[in-house]
């Protein structure tokens, strides 16, 4: 009948993932109030990032406030937003993410390869690696609607 079979295989479409991403920050300490504050930075995206076993004072679960039913459950991590200042406002040139989990906190004691620490044993400088996820899937419409990015100026406009 003047027809042949068509060879293009067709992708059928089943799910989307997640979007992950990785900021790294390299952090050296001027001072003892540096050292401090950057340790406090790396236990704060430690603990955000992992669940408590203790639900808190007032929590309840399925309505009731009970110690026993609270044992079977933990909290779930925190979520956070990602976003890139330019001032006091998002710079509107670097992408937008949705509310974001912590999925995964890497501690680099030696970034330029040497161990090197001050005389009262604190790294020269660190450098701290935070995976994330957003929880929510981004769709096209996000993207049309600048949700994703900010406005195109010049050559890349369409």
């Amino acid at each position: 009948s003047g027809v042949a079979r068509n060879p293009n295989v067709e992708v059928l479409f089943q799910s989307m993932e997640l979007r992950n991403f990785d900021l790294t920050f390299k952090m050296a300490p001027y001072d003892e109030t540096d050292v401090e504050n950057m340790n406090g930075i790396i236990k704060i995206f430690k603990r955000a990032m992992l669940p408590q076993y203790k639900l808190g004072e007032g929590t309840k679960v399925f309505g009731m406030e009970n110690d026993a039913l609270q044992a079977g459950f933990i909290q779930v991590p925190k979520v956070c937003a990602v976003n890139f200042m330019r001032g006091s406002a998002r710079n509107s040139y670097l992408p937008r993410y949705k509310m974001c989990a912590i999925t995964d906190v890497g501690v680099n004691y030696t970034p330029d390869g040497n161990y090197a620490v001050f005389q009262g044993g604190a790294p020269v400088a660190t450098e701290l690696k935070i995976s994330f996820m957003e929880t929510k899937l981004v769709f096209a419409e996000d993207i049309v609607d600048g949700f994703e990015q900010g406005p195109v100026y010049g050559m890349m406009a369409g």
